[in-house]
């Protein structure tokens, strides 16, 4: 069967005032010098519309984002999962947001030999639902390993890794969904990486054009396609900032006190340089006019022992609250919940992210940011 096409399929038809083929280079474009172009009293220079609408195009195609990325250690050393048996166990979990122009996801995984059951099919799978409670599965891809190269040993090295790539189509663009990576039937995979593929042929009937001179007209239809795109991939572009998740979806992070403490070292109730957390860059990343920040949404994936207790919170570097994931569920019901819109100021710092619970035990399990505008 053969794979998608990374842009999406050549349009048919294509829109008023577009063109059925990309005519922009995959070379990143030097940033255009309006001064150059756009002073008042110049006169207007077609060169700077076609290099305004090559922008657009590379940023439509190109200049995508990846929604999930994970990974283990290397090799056969302590920490390292062993194969499990016939059966499935969950490893990851994060969610993501399609863009307003998807058509495609792009998955590579690397997976290992299996420690047992060498003769298996080993593989692992992802499955996207619909749903933050994970009831509803809307797509699937499998990566294979197969049998074990001696299917008799434990083996390690670069040369028994291997890369297994996979398309998946079908979602809808512009859409909240969640996802979970499992290994099956002794599989054992050590990273997987997730793209969200666009397209202006699928999804936008057709590529802006880069063909104007001093003799063209350039009409507001023009204008139109050109500022439409790019202002719904600003606000619904959801762009990942940051995922985590635990690397056995059996095995959470717990807490049972009402102490902020840090969900990755399960011990730190302080901030400092030295306390495990990201930094998050977000230089650059606002407009003008927002100056309170970048608009993000958080998700966290929890459970909790008592019914309606337990909040996962994102600090930043002096610990206070940014944004805050609020369990409401019934007692050891686990599901995605959200923190809603808040915003990341846009300079780069360091952040934590912490749990409590007044009552029971709560779990977590994967949270994941990514920059969201209603």
């Amino acid at each position: 069967m053969p794979s998608p096409k990374f842009l999406g399929d050549r349009p048919a038809v294509t829109g008023d005032r577009q063109v059925p083929s990309l005519p922009t280079s995959k070379s990143a474009a030097p940033p255009l010098q309006v001064d150059r172009f756009a002073r008042n009293g110049k006169v207007p220079d077609a060169t700077f519309f076609n290099k305004m609408n090559a922008g657009a195009n590379a940023a439509m195609c190109f200049r995508t984002k990846d929604v999930f990325g994970m990974g283990t250690i290397l090799g056969q050393a302590a920490g390292l999962p062993v194969s499990s048996t016939v059966g499935t166990r969950a490893r990851f979990r994060f969610a993501f947001h399609t863009s307003p122009y998807s058509h495609a996801l792009f998955c590579r995984a690397i997976m290992y030999p299996q420690t047992s059951g060498y003769t298996s099919d080993a593989y692992s799978k992802l499955v996207i639902y619909s749903d933050a409670g994970e009831t509803t599965a809307v797509a699937t891809a499998e990566f294979h390993y197969g049998a074990n190269p001696l299917q008799s040993a434990v083996i390690s090295g670069w040369q028994y890794l291997r890369v297994v790539d996979k398309f998946i189509e079908g979602l809808t663009a512009d859409t909240d969904y969640y996802a979970r990576v499992s290994d099956v039937d002794y599989g054992l995979i050590q990273s997987i990486s997730v793209a969200d593929l666009q397209s202006m042929a699928t999804n936008y009937s057709g590529y802006l054009p880069q063909n104007f001179t001093s003799e063209s007209q350039i009409l507001d239809e023009y204008r139109a396609n050109l500022v439409g795109p790019l202002k719904s991939l600003w606000n619904r572009g959801g762009a990942k900032v940051w995922n985590w998740s635990v690397d056995n979806q059996s095995a959470p992070t717990t807490i049972a006190v009402n102490t902020a403490t840090n969900v990755i070292d399960s011990t730190s109730t302080t901030y400092g340089d030295a306390i495990p957390g990201p930094t998050l860059i977000m230089t650059g990343k606002a407009r003008l006019s927002q100056s309170s920040g970048v608009p993000c949404v958080m998700k966290t994936y929890m459970a909790c022992s008592s019914a309606s207790n337990g909040v996962v919170n994102l600090r930043d570097s002096t610990g206070a609250v940014v944004a805050t994931c609020t369990n409401n569920l019934g007692a050891g019901v686990g599901s995605w919940i959200s923190s809603g819109a808040f915003n990341l100021p846009a300079t780069s710092g360091k952040y934590y992210l912490t749990h409590q619970t007044a009552a029971g035990t709560l779990s977590t399990y994967a949270s994941t940011i990514y920059e969201y505008e209603t």
